[in-house]
């Protein structure tokens, strides 16, 4: 690391202490892949919340459950209801939870989106990898230059 130590207290810091979207981008479970897939094109996201009625987290969908669970294996994406692929009850995090846990997560998990809820698993943002090294580069410039 060019001779200098990454402080810990910065990766201990709470998730919320990172710049991450206001408002998670969620679709309810009733929604059809071609919903998904809309959205995700619409607004360059790599990930969507998938909630139920009460605006529980259910499910999440991503780029890669796309690409392994429909490309070139369903052609009637208005006729897929999004809960046929999306990952069920994702792994979650909430904003008190440190960016160092974060990271071991999305490492350990192969992750690269995690929803974060609130106490009632309600979804009030979505951390991804990309918001991670963000987060680093932020505060060890020197480090990777």
């Amino acid at each position: 690391m060019c001779g200098e130590n990454m402080s810990s207290e910065i990766l201990n810091k709470p998730l919320s202490y990172m710049a991450t979207p206001i408002i998670v981008e969620t679709l309810n479970v009733t929604a059809s892949m071609a919903d998904a897939t809309n959205l995700m094109r619409s607004r360059k996201m790599g990930s969507v919340v998938i909630t139920d009625d009460q605006n529980k987290l259910v499910g999440i969908i991503t780029e890669r459950d796309i690409l392994m669970k429909v490309v070139g294996i369903i052609t009637d994406l208005k006729g897929k209801s999004i809960s046929e692929i999306m990952t069920k009850n994702p792994i979650c995090l909430q904003k008190n939870d440190s960016i160092s846990n974060c990271i071991k997560i999305m490492h350990t998990g192969g992750l690269r989106h995690i929803p974060i809820v609130n106490d009632q698993n309600e979804p009030i943002t979505l951390i991804s990898i990309k918001d991670i090294v963000s987060y680093i580069m932020d505060h060890f410039p020197t480090i990777v230059s």
